[in-house]
């Protein structure tokens, strides 16, 4: 992708990827006022404000159309969304309002200043943030605060709206939300010329403003280092059993940390294979050791984490510490071959950033708000010379400064374990660190510094003119891509689709098997899933994906160009040639069965599958949908060997290739390698069953299963007490019969199941989450969730609710084009993130019959009426559902 860089008039830099292949535009403004700006009494405005940045005055309806995501990071503030190219000037100038001229209302300041005192509160008091805290005020000793576990709840509990908003906009507002310490990355369907001019125009009233804060003078200074480099951290919530060991570096630059943790990441790497066979450390296997690097305002971190168990009789845990320590500053001193391979994975990552504008240009926002700059274009260069810097990097130069350093170590104990431990660890050095003193502000000279200063600030405080015609940019996406995809059959009938991206640096493969769980008997319907499985692992194709639906099985993977035909080779092959052995059968039964129990658990899908048997009652495919509970029957192998070899039968397969691969190239490999399969059958469309709705309300008896994820080996001794009740939280569903006839109208159905799923989440409130599942030309059946419902009906109320206001909307004349854009913005927002990648791009194509589907959809979508919109709604979502589904165990 080719990067352009642009400064507007105010001073805010534009960085621009044009990129025809992807529907959406990938819209982010990056504000350099992250946790690292805090001071020891601001600490905790920066995130309020990053959240009440999209609550300004009239913008704040509009950016939640868009669903807006804001965050706050460690160097930065970042507010992004998946923009449709239409409404780039809508959705620029609002959040152009938000940065120069914020109007927070007094109520949403005191709704999330509130938010943030409980979760400042909770976290200083967990687990987790005393950890945190206890390791970023020790190494970071200079500027604790500035840091996500760096807020002083007694200071930040301690302030009312009025004096947030003196602090929110006359400090941060005035001196961080600037143009010049501002960005804003552009990538998708649209050029260079049209961002510019809606940019300029909707950011031309934001201007820095000059001002002499009190607030920028704040500055608390601490310059008590502890003398030491080694620390315990005891609680009673550490597992007796076992001790975590944290190892930090600080010294190592970026690309070192990188490849060190890559390499140690290997698991073939001395680190893997070699520290965990060190005796007295007692770890259990290699998946109790990690390596990461870090980046935190500008700080670069390598960090080695261990779980160990009781040392040895004549061992302590200081002991083990040491051996830990030196075990792994051996494995540092890396091979020629470990830091090759390292290099090259490192390098193999960036150029698959490289090949996806959607990725790169979030790359290139986290770059920018971490690095200091004289200039954009001197930023870029130094964004593309950081893979220089890891091709550049050697093993002696890594070991050498690795060697020079005396690492933070930080030992996680429980409080009986550090009481058996306390004399070696005392001997040894090691500090305690408990809750009482882990963060920075229990320093009593730094938090009563930190609270004078913050109290004597408030006090202060009190182009082109020739007409032109304008090109909609659904219309642009649809001819300039729809000219990109070609279709050829091979010989033995298998139809092969392929879509060059020639920008990109990879091609995704999406293969599609036809039949899916319908294509066996009831009991082995999870057969197909099972085979499938097989094949893409027997291929040992890297991070090669399956699944299996109801009608269609898809094998996905995505390869660098000069892989593709080495890749379908191994598919192919694992296909022809590979077969199942006892053993791995056993293993792929297990893995469904696991992920089937998993389901199993789900109330939502219980009550999902029984309302589907039942729609579909008196049909084969009403099975389909039944929840087995039956063990695996003793022919399920024999079976397995027998299915395996009609997977030979070419007129299953349909293969979509997308990416930076040229039509005949793909078609030559397909050629040599699918075309051996022979055509044992006619090719033929799937007949599925129409589901008959009868019944309005249909109550089911749910199975209340607890789960856990912790393995067998760390589960409890005792069984956990369940304590009797009769008030179960269950889901609600709610049914409707979508249109049959084309793949557009159902597109319709499902933007409209969507929009009225979303009013419903707004009407419940955030306590009850809703969700979708849309209905599909063979399945013509769409369903609204609702869970924990208290009782069902204030679900089925609220969907009256959000229809009358829907159907309202559309009519008004005064509102109707606002709703049928917010109907299309959300659409838009679900269905073509998709097209940001090549996988998703081809999984995007294999779904649908025509493989151009997806872009005729987006096309039908946009050319859609308030009228078409209100005509699919009144005539499939009446006021009563088709069905409403509910727990025999919930309340009305």
């Amino acid at each position: 992708p080719v990067l352009s860089i642009s400064t507007l008039q105010n001073g805010l830099t534009v960085f621009i990827i044009p990129d025809e292949t992807s529907a959406l535009l990938n819209v982010e403004l990056v504000v350099k006022a992250g946790f690292s700006s805090q001071t020891s009494s601001t600490a905790g405005f920066f995130p309020l404000y990053t959240r009440l940045f999209s609550k300004s005055g009239k913008s704040k309806e509009i950016l939640k159309a868009f669903s807006m995501q804001s965050e706050c990071n460690a160097d930065s503030s970042i507010f992004k969304a998946k923009v449709p190219p239409e409404n780039l000037k809508l959705y620029l100038e609002q959040i152009a309002q938000c940065a120069s001229l914020p109007n927070f209302s007094d109520k949403d300041i005191e709704y999330e200043l509130a938010q943030m005192k409980k979760e400042s509160l909770a976290y200083s008091k967990s687990t987790t943030g005393f950890i945190n805290s206890a390791i970023d005020s020790r190494i970071f000793y200079e500027e604790p605060w500035k840091h996500d576990s760096g807020i002083y709840p007694a200071i930040f509990s301690g302030y009312n709206a009025k004096q947030a908003r003196a602090i929110l906009y006359n400090f941060i507002l005035k001196e961080f939300y600037t143009p010049y310490n501002s960005a804003l990355f552009i990538t998708g369907n649209i050029t260079e010329k049209k961002v510019l001019e809606i940019s300029q125009e909707a950011f031309k009233d934001w201007n820095s403003k000059s001002t002499d804060s009190a607030f920028k003078k704040l500055k608390t200074e601490n310059s008590q280092q502890s003398k030491s480099k080694k620390f315990v951290l005891a609680a009673n919530e550490f597992s007796p059993e076992l001790t975590q060991i944290v190892v930090q570096y600080t010294s190592l630059s970026q690309s070192q940390a990188d490849i060190l943790s890559c390499a140690f990441n290997n698991e073939k790497s001395k680190y893997k294979t070699t520290v965990p066979q060190i005796p007295e450390l007692n770890i259990r296997s290699a998946d109790f050791i990690t390596a990461a690097s870090a980046i935190k305002n500008g700080n670069t971190r390598f960090i080695l984490q261990a779980l160990i168990e009781e040392p040895p009789k004549e061992k302590n845990i200081a002991d083990q510490a040491q051996s830990f320590l030196a075990g792994t500053a051996e494995c540092a001193n890396l091979t020629e071959d470990e830091i090759e391979l390292a290099q090259d994975e490192i390098i193999k990552k960036y150029q698959e950033l490289a090949g996806n504008s959607s990725n790169l240009i979030s790359k290139l926002a986290e770059f920018w708000a971490m690095n200091k700059f004289e200039s954009p274009e001197t930023f870029y260069q130094n964004f593309k010379k950081s893979v220089f810097q890891v091709e550049n990097e050697t093993s002696e130069n890594i070991f050498k400064t690795i060697s020079k350093e005396e690492p933070y170590i930080f030992l996680l104990v429980n409080n009986t374990v550090y009481k058996k431990n306390k004399k070696s660890f005392d001997e040894n050095g090691y500090e305690l660190v408990t809750q009482e003193n882990a963060s920075w502000y229990t320093n009593e000279l730094l938090a009563k510094k930190a609270k004078q200063e913050m109290q004597t600030a408030l006090e202060k405080s009190k182009a082109d003119k020739n007409p032109t015609i304008e090109i909609r940019p659904a219309d642009y996406f649809y001819f300039n891509n729809i000219e990109t995809i070609k279709h050829q059959e091979l010989k033995n009938g298998i139809p092969v689709s392929v879509k060059e991206n020639p920008n990109s640096k990879t091609v995704a493969v999406c293969i599609s098997i036809s039949g899916g769980k319908s294509a066996y008997p009831e009991s082995e319907k999870n057969l197909r899933a099972v085979l499938i499985s097989a094949v893409a692992k027997n291929s040992k194709i890297e991070k090669i994906t399956s699944q299996t639906n109801e009608e269609t099985s898809y094998i996905s993977f995505e390869v660098f160009k000069e892989e593709l035909e080495n890749a379908l080779k191994k598919i192919s092959d694992a296909l022809i040639y590979e077969t199942v052995s006892p053993v791995q059968a056993d293993l792929l039964f297990r893995e469904e069965e696991y992920e089937q129990r998993i389901k199993n658990a789900d109330l939502g899908f219980q009550m999902k599958s029984n309302a589907l048997s039942y729609l579909y009652r008196s049909t084969p495919f009403s099975k389909l949908f039944k929840i087995d509970e039956k063990e695996r029957s003793s022919s399920s192998y024999q079976a397995l060997l027998l299915e395996y070899t009609k997977l030979l039968d070419a007129s299953l397969y349909s293969i979509v290739i997308c990416g930076d691969i040229e039509f005949d190239n793909a078609i030559k490999y397909c050629q040599g390698t699918f075309e051996i399969l022979k055509e044992q059958s006619e090719r033929k469309t799937q007949e599925i069953p129409k589901p008959s709705f009868k019944n309005k309300e249909r109550k089911v008896q749910l199975k209340h299963i607890y789960t856990t994820n912790l393995p067998a080996k760390l589960a409890p001794k005792e069984s956990p007490r369940l304590v009797p009740t009769k008030n179960f939280f269950d889901p609600a569903q709610i049914y409707f019969k979508s249109p049959d006839n084309t793949d557009e109208d159902v597109e319709i159905f499902n933007s409209l199941l969507s929009m009225l799923c979303t009013e419903i989440q707004s009407a419940l409130g955030n306590e009850i989450l809703c969700k979708t599942e849309e209905a599909s030309i063979k399945i013509p059946v769409g369903i609204i969730q609702a869970d924990k419902l208290k009782r069902t009906g204030i679900f089925f109320d609220a969907y009256k609710i959000a229809r009358e206001k829907l159907i309202k909307e559309l009519s008004e004349e005064e509102h109707k084009n606002w709703a049928c854009e917010k109907i299309k913005i959300q659409w838009k927002q679900k269905n073509l993130s998709a097209t940001q990648t090549n996988s998703g791009t081809a999984k995007a194509m294999a779904m649908f019959q025509k493989k151009e589907q997806y872009l005729t959809n987006y096309l039908y979508i946009e050319n859609s009426t308030p009228q078409d919109f209100l005509d699919v709604m009144e005539k499939y979502f009446p006021e009563e559902p088709l069905m409403k589904v509910y727990s025999a165990d919930s309340k009305k």
